[in-house]
């Protein structure tokens, strides 16, 4: 089922002024409701190190906090590029869901949004069925 958005939109660095891409958007389950956004990781040490950070919005602090982790990752039997996406925010069960390219592209040729999909007691994108399995 889809959960969420994501847009992919280039920022400048809060620090450095260096030009970034990161996916923006919504995350919305029964429990996790929050503006997200995917952050370059910092460090990749290893092929199983994360390539982003889950950030979410917190209003009260007005600041972003870090509630997960992604990879990019591509469907054995379709060769489909994708996001996995692992939510583990404190007090919550920690849960997967995965980002896959969107239908609707305002330019077929650089796509730039995703559908945040999750499927209940799967572990994994691709224990989630459909196109990306």
């Amino acid at each position: 089922m889809k959960v969420g958005e994501l847009s992919l939109k280039e920022h400048a660095n809060e620090d450095t002024g260096e030009i970034r891409a990161i996916f923006e958007g919504r995350i919305d389950t029964m429990d996790f409701n929050a503006r997200c956004r995917l952050v370059p990781a910092a460090e990749k040490r290893s092929d199983q190190s994360p390539d982003f950070a889950l950030q979410a919005y917190q209003r009260r602090s007005d600041r972003w906090v870090a509630v997960g982790s992604a990879w990019r990752k591509e469907a054995l039997a379709t060769g489909q590029n994708y996001l996995s996406i692992a939510v583990t925010v404190p007090g919550l069960a920690p849960f997967n869901v995965a980002a896959f390219l969107a239908d609707n592209q305002p330019d077929a040729n650089e796509p730039t949004n995703y559908n945040v999909v999750y499927s209940p007691g799967k572990s994994s994108p691709t224990d989630l069925g459909g196109p990306w399995s």
